[in-house]
C-alpha cells in the first residue's frame, strides 16, 4: 500500500537543520513545530498499522502548485490513499479549497485525522468557509469517517450536514499504543529538570490577557528555578533558542513581554541562549524531553511530547482545541484564570497533575483510535 500524505509534515530527521536557514525550517513547520508532531504521528501510526505500506509521501502545497509533474492523474498511478494530517482549520480564516479542488479530480479513498474548530468557548459560532467545507464533504464521502479532535468540533461539522465523524483526538495522543504508559508524578520538592511551553503568538480572547500575566510569572519562576523553555513559534524566543546568540530586536520583544516581571539583564540572556530550546527533529526534542522530571505551559504539543516519553505534563487550557483535547483523554489542565485566583505557584501546579483518570483509560482510548484507523483502510465490504 502507498499513501499520501498532506496537510501537516512530519519532522526533518533526515537533514542536518543547522544548517539550515532558520525562516525555512520555520516555514517546513507551518509556523509551529507542533504541526510537525502531527505529522510524524500520522506517518508512526501508517508505519504501526498497516505493515504492508510499501510507501508513505507528503506532499506540500508549494508543490502542489508548482511542479507540473504533480497532477491527479499523478496520484491515482501511484497511490492506494491520501490522508490529512490536520490540526485546527476549523476557523473563519482557512480556506483549503484549493485541496478539495485538487482531490475532487482523483479517485482515491481519502481520510482526514485530528480535525479541530478554534473558539473561544463551547458557545462560538464556527464560520467555516466553503473550501473547508468542500473538503470534508469529500471525506466524508470517500472514508469510513472523519476524526475530528473533540465533541466541539463535532458539532461544527454536524452543522455543516456530515454525519460519519467520529471522536478521536488528535493523532499524536496515540503513540504509546501498546504500551505501560502509566504516569507518575513526583513531589514538587523532587523536580530539578522541568520544561515549561509558553504561548504568546495570539491575544484572540480576552482570556488571552490573563494568560499572558500567568505566562510572565511562569517564565520569570523558570529563570529562577534553572527550568527550561522550549519554544514552537513564538519568533523571538525562537530565533534566539536555534541561533544561540542575542540580538537586541528579540531580546527587547521578550523583556517587552515580560513586564513587570524583572529579571536581572544576565540572568535572561543565559536562560534564553542556554536554557531555551526549539526542535525540528523528532529524535532530538524525544531524547531532550526524556531528560525532564515535568513539563507544563499552554501549547498543547509541547505536553504532549513529554507524555509520550513518560513525563507528566499540566495543560493549561485556553480555548476550545485544547479543553476538549484534554477533556477526551483526561489529561490534568487548568485555565490561566485560576492559576491568577489562587496565584502562581510552581508546587500548586504539581499538585493539578492527577493522572489517575488518565492511568485508568489511555489503554482503552488508544483501542478505540486504532479501531477507527484500520477500518478506513479495511477493504472489506
Amino acid at each position: 500500500m502507498k499513501i499520501l500524505v498532506v496537510g501537516c509534515r512530519w519532522f526533518l530527521d533526515d537533514q542536518d537543520v543547522s544548517s539550515r536557514d532558520f525562516l525555512w525550517l520555520m516555514k517546513r513547520a507551518g509556523g509551529n513545530t507542533g504541526n510537525m508532531f502531527i505529522g510524524e504521528a500520522v506517518k508512526r501510526h501508517l508505519e504501526r498499522l498497516l505493515p504492508d505500506v510499501e510507501k508513505i509521501r507528503f506532499l506540500g502545497r508549494w508543490e502542489m502548485f508548482h511542479d507540473a509533474d504533480i497532477t491527479p492523474e499523478w496520484l491515482d498511478e501511484r497511490f492506494d490513499a491520501v490522508v490529512m494530517a490536520a490540526a485546527n482549520i476549523l476557523n473563519g480564516t482557512t480556506d483549503y479549497g484549493y485541496l478539495a479542488k485538487f482531490l475532487e479530480q482523483t479517485h482515491l479513498p481519502f481520510l482526514i485525522l485530528g480535525i479541530g474548530a478554534q473558539g473561544e468557548d463551547t458557545s462560538a459560532r464556527i464560520s467555516v468557509p466553503r473550501g473547508t467545507q468542500r473538503l470534508l464533504k469529500l471525506a466524508a464521502e470517500r472514508s469510513r469517517g472523519i476524526g475530528v479532535r473533540g465533541p466541539f468540533t463535532a458539532d461544527v461539522v454536524r452543522r455543516l450536514g456530515i454525519h460519519n465523524i467520529e471522536v478521536t483526538g488528535c493523532p499524536t495522543m496515540y503513540l504509546r499504543s501498546g504500551e505501560d504508559a502509566r504516569i507518575n508524578v513526583p513531589a514538587a520538592g523532587d523536580i530539578s529538570r522541568a520544561a515549561l511551553h509558553m504561548m504568546r503568538d495570539r491575544q484572540e480572547y480576552p482570556l488571552h490577557q490573563t494568560l499572558k500575566t500567568v505566562q510572565r510569572q511562569m517564565l520569570a519562576d523558570c529563570v529562577a528555578r534553572g527550568f527550561d523553555y522550549v519554544v514552537q513559534t513564538n519568533f523571538s524566543e525562537a530565533w534566539t533558542a536555534f541561533h544561540k546568540k542575542i540580538e537586541k530586536r528579540h531580546l527587547d520583544n521578550i523583556t517587552a513581554y515580560l513586564g513587570p516581571e524583572k529579571i536581572p539583564a544576565r540572568d535572561l540572556e543565559d536562560f534564553l541562549l542556554n536554557r531555551t530550546h526549539i526542535f525540528f527533529r523528532y529524535g532530538d526534542w524525544k531524547r531532550y524531553m526524556e531528560t525532564r522530571q515535568f513539563a507544563f505551559g499552554a501549547r498543547f504539543h509541547g505536553n504532549m511530547m513529554a507524555l509520550m516519553c513518560g513525563v507528566p505534563a499540566l495543560w493549561v487550557t485556553h480555548d476550545t482545541r485544547t479543553r476538549e483535547l484534554c477533556d477526551l483523554l483526561h489529561l490534568p489542565h487548568v485555565e490561566p484564570d485560576e492559576i491568577e485566583r489562587e496565584g502562581y505557584r510552581f508546587d500548586r501546579m504539581v499538585e493539578k497533575a492527577d493522572y489517575s483518570l488518565f492511568n485508568k483509560t489511555y489503554g482503552e482510548q488508544c483501542a478505540r483510535f486504532d479501531t477507527f484507523f484500520m477500518k478506513n483502510f479495511d477493504t472489506r465490504p
